[in-house]
């Protein structure tokens, strides 16, 4: 077997090759989800480890079609209240080690203490006291920045609820 030579971008190249398929993605092959959430699993262990303190229960697995990667109570010292750096940051390798030779990119979503399911009950709360907001001062009134999904959610709840709706 002959040695891999480098080619574009420095990725590893077979001989007969120009390190390019039909797709455009150089090494890249069908990796099943359920492979996907054996890495997502393996990968997220080895990573609390290294970042040291008390690492989180991690369980992942395939729904629909992403790969959720649920987290158990993670150390505060990891991942202070508030700030969700590490996190962002654990999800962004996540993602990065279970799609690198996909031919087909799989959304994952890290799920940190069940936050995920949380949510929804969150946004209902939110939803109330805007409603009671607008009635009381009788103008509309301006929220920050929501990701689109929340929003989405937020103004279905208004619009239900109360008639308003978001813009």
């Amino acid at each position: 077997m002959a040695p891999a030579e480098f080619g574009q971008r420095g990725r590893p190249q077979t001989e007969g090759t120009d390190g390019e398929d039909e797709d455009g993605g150089a090494g890249r092959v069908h990796v099943p989800i359920e492979d996907k959430v054996a890495i997502a699993s393996e990968v997220a262990g080895r990573l609390f480890a290294l970042l040291g303190g008390t690492p989180p229960r991690v369980e992942a697995r395939a729904e629909d079609d992403q790969v959720v990667v649920a987290l158990g109570e993670v150390d505060a010292a990891l991942c202070p209240p508030g700030d969700n750096r590490v996190l962002e940051s654990v999800q962004f390798i996540l993602n990065k080690a279970i799609n690198r030779t996909s031919l087909q990119r799989t959304r994952l979503s890290l799920d940190a203490e069940g936050f995920r399911r949380r949510r929804p009950e969150g946004l209902d709360k939110v939803a109330a006291a805007l409603a009671a907001k607008v009635a009381e001062l009788g103008v509309p009134i301006a929220i920050g920045p929501l990701p689109q999904g929340d929003l989405r959610f937020l103004g279905s709840q208004l619009q239900r609820a109360s008639g308003l709706t978001v813009q």
